[in-house]
């Protein structure tokens, strides 16, 4: 999104997508940043990791652009979108972990399942799943997906 009012495509399971009108990409960014820190706390505290296959994979996206943000928000240098290197990300999570600096794993839902069969590691507090199976996998509920990624206490 370039914030110059243009249309952008925002779905990802329809052949023919909708398009969401951006007119100002710092009052979104304002709006998100917000939104996210009343909720969370501050940004920069956060390493930010981003599992967004769907997303990444074709242009235009709403939540890719507000993640990015996010990420540039972090004062973490390990945060980033991680799309076929999720080996680097559990090794940068974990090294956040260690170091305690709170981590925000914000993902697709089938690409955390998926990551859950490759890398197994408890990943409680540091999930936020977005999206769905978007026809890559079975639907189920928040609630067995959370099991089967380990982010539930």
């Amino acid at each position: 999104m370039d914030g110059s009012g243009t249309n952008s495509p925002s779905g990802t399971t329809a052949a023919t997508t909708s398009a969401t009108l951006l007119r100002d990409a710092d009052w979104y960014r304002r709006v998100a940043r917000q939104g996210f820190e009343d909720r969370y706390g501050p940004l920069n505290r956060i390493a930010i990791f981003a599992l967004l296959p769907a997303y990444l994979e074709r242009a235009g996206s709403s939540l890719v652009f507000m993640a990015d943000d996010f990420i540039r928000q972090s004062a973490h240098p390990q945060s980033g979108f991680f799309l076929h290197n999720s080996s680097e990300m559990m090794e940068r999570i974990q090294q956040c972990r260690q170091a305690q600096i709170p981590v925000l794993l914000l993902g697709v839902s089938f690409a955390l399942w998926e990551l859950a069969e490759n890398h197994p590691a408890d990943l409680s507090g540091a999930i936020m799943e977005t999206g769905g199976m978007k026809g890559r996998r079975r639907e189920i509920t928040r609630e067995e997906l959370h099991h089967i990624i380990k982010c539930v206490p």
